[in-house]
């Protein structure tokens, strides 16, 4: 379940435990509704941590990609010096 269903859910069941409670629903119906907003309340917090887990993973790859991409130009640096010293050396023997 995505989780924004699950904070609307989550939404509905406090207001309807909050109503059920104002009406002096039968006690069983109210510890039933109790158990459901746990539940919830669990769901919503393993959520929470794997949404933790996505973020610091995608900034993991966003580092190591800046890396990649530093290194790729370092790459390209020396490749270009490496060719200019190549021309140059050319040069001076013609």
């Amino acid at each position: 379940m995505h989780i924004i269903e699950y904070r609307k859910e989550y939404r509905m069941f406090i207001s309807a435990l909050k109503h059920q409670q104002q009406k002096n629903v039968t006690s069983d119906h109210v510890k039933q509704q109790i158990i459901k907003k746990k539940e919830f309340e669990t769901c919503w917090k393993q959520n929470q941590e794997i949404i933790k887990i996505h973020f610091i993973f995608n900034i993991l790859t966003r580092m190591r990609e800046k890396e990649n991409l530093k290194n790729l130009i370092s790459i390209k640096q020396t490749t270009l010096v490496v060719a200019l010293f190549a021309l140059l050396f050319m040069a001076l023997l013609c």
